[in-house]
């Protein structure tokens, strides 16, 4: 476990490798399953549980990325405040899960979706190759971003 969560490691991640294709794959299917799904997502309850799994799923990344920095007493005002187009982009869509706000879901689609979409096929994880925490961080909160447009679209 201290491996998973280590602040440095030998392990660079590599383009287009197995567990990138993988990440990539796996978050394709779930959208797809969303999509599949998507009369069953019109319902309010299942609506509602799947907002609300998502936002939790989002906010739990981002919360857990800042305590990693914290542990290792890397956490700086100015490198690690949420303020860079993917933090904000995920605020916005925990906002927007919660809410359901036309307005939001028009800044959120137009702010996020390229950028995730590009983050998610040209990464930058330097050291932090799978099955590193950053790895896994990185894929749910970039994808977390794309499925919550798909369950809003849903209602």
């Amino acid at each position: 476990m201290e491996t998973f969560f280590s602040w440095s490691t030998d392990n660079r991640f590599a383009l287009f490798s197995f567990p990138h294709l993988s990440a990539l794959f796996t978050l394709g299917i779930m959208m797809l399953l969303i999509f599949c799904f998507r009369s069953v997502l019109k319902e309010n309850r299942a609506n509602l549980a799947m907002r609300l799994m998502i936002a939790t799923a989002l906010l739990l990344s981002e919360g857990s990325f800042h305590l990693w920095f914290i542990y290792y007493s890397e956490w700086s005002i100015t490198t690690t405040l949420p303020l860079q187009l993917s933090s904000i982009s995920l605020l916005l869509s925990v906002a927007l899960l919660i809410t359901k706000q036309r307005r939001l879901f028009e800044i959120t689609y137009f702010v996020g979706t390229s950028s995730a979409l590009l983050a998610m096929i040209t990464p930058d994880l330097g050291f932090y190759s799978y099955p590193h925490f950053r790895f896994f961080h990185f894929f749910v909160a970039h994808g977390g971003d794309r499925s919550n447009i798909m369950v809003i679209y849903c209602r």
